[in-house]
């Protein structure tokens, strides 16, 4: 029963971060990739924080083939970057 408790408070939380309008959002760039993109994006990150002295171009063009193995109609968020909407 605690547990679920505990569940539901965190889910309130959550959910007032998202809906009060005095804590802005922030979104940034891997909120506007496709899925598969944003996840290597955010797999090569701390790869290259981990170990600054590796090639940095290999992660870069590691990340650079994902899209390519997906379709091109892979759904994703636009306008993002636009300006204020």
């Amino acid at each position: 029963m605690r547990r679920a408790r505990h569940g539901r408070a965190v889910e309130r939380r959550i959910g007032s971060l998202l809906t009060d309008h005095r804590v802005p959002l922030r979104p940034n760039a891997s909120d506007v990739m496709p899925a598969a993109v944003r996840d290597a994006f955010c797999e090569a990150v701390p790869l290259t924080v981990a170990h600054p002295g590796d090639p940095v171009r290999r992660r870069i063009e590691g990340v650079r083939k994902v899209p390519d193995a997906h379709p091109a109609d892979t759904p994703r968020l636009t306008g993002m970057c636009s300006g204020p909407q």
